[in-house]
């Protein structure tokens, strides 16, 4: 999978938050509302999130590998700093960035849905259970 663009879509002045982004993949997929954040040891890519129900923040999307969030964040980063040095405001549509694609090896195969733990269209149970073993909470069968 391949960042076949980033584009830097509003600088945010105040706070810790820097920059509101939004990357394309392989040209047929975008994620919107990654940020560009201050923290304690310098920039960092945040990706999409909500707030649950306590109140915490679990990411919305998020890459599986570390290579992926690597490419991630040096796509997103380097035209972040390649808008703040030229002076250019993001203009609508945003600012176009990441000329040269960032090759990812692709994830592994998902699987079909029969194997999947639920039947699609459930309550989500069995993506709830899924996730508990994958936590570790609870012991696979």
């Amino acid at each position: 999978m391949k960042i076949t663009n980033v584009r830097i879509n509003q600088l945010v002045g105040e706070g810790k938050v820097k920059a509101l982004v939004s990357v394309v993949f392989d040209g047929v997929l975008t994620v919107t509302d990654l940020k560009v954040v201050e923290g304690s040891k310098g920039l960092f890519v945040s990706m999409p999130s909500r707030k649950n129900k306590d109140g915490k923040f679990r990411d919305v999307v998020y890459p599986c590998t570390a290579e992926m969030r690597q490419a991630i964040q040096n796509a997103v980063l380097g035209a972040y700093d390649a808008m703040t040095r030229s002076g250019v405001a993001p203009q609508a549509g945003g600012l176009q960035g990441a000329e040269e694609p960032t090759a990812v090896e692709p994830a592994p195969q998902l699987p079909d849905e029969s194997e999947l733990p639920w039947e699609p269209g459930d309550d989500g149970e069995g993506a709830r259970e899924l996730a508990a073993v994958a936590d570790g909470a609870v012991a696979a069968d």
